[in-house]
C-alpha cells in the first residue's frame, strides 16, 4: 500500500496497484525497485522470481486533468537470473 500512496502522489500517467491475483499485491521480495521516469511519468520496475515465471501487473493510466483509465493487466516473464526490469504503462 505504501507503494501505490507514493506512485499516486508523484505520478500523474500510471498508478500501479500491483501483482494480480495475490493477498498481498505489493512485496519487497516481488518488486526490486519501482521508480518513476522523467518526463513521462511512467514506471519502471525491477521484478524479482522464479526464473521463467509470469507475473501479472495490474496498473491504471492516468490522463491529463486526472481522469483514470480502465484497470490494465500486463504479464512479464521473468528472465534467466530470476529478475526483470519492465515499464508501465
Amino acid at each position: 500500500m505504501i507503494v501505490f500512496k507514493l506512485v499516486a502522489s508523484v505520478s500523474r500517467s500510471v498508478i500501479l496497484l500491483g501483482e494480480a491475483h495475490k493477498f498481498a499485491a505489493v512485496s519487497t521480495y516481488r518488486f526490486g525497485s519501482v521508480e518513476v521516469m522523467l518526463p513521462t511519468g511512467g514506471l519502471s520496475i525491477v521484478l524479482r522470481g522464479n526464473v521463467g515465471e509470469s507475473v501479472a501487473l495490474r496498473f491504471v493510466s492516468v490522463a491529463a486533468g486526472g481522469l483514470l483509465g480502465a484497470c490494465e493487466t500486463k504479464v512479464f516473464k521473468l528472465a534467466h537470473n530470476g529478475e526483470t526490469t519492465v515499464q508501465l504503462p
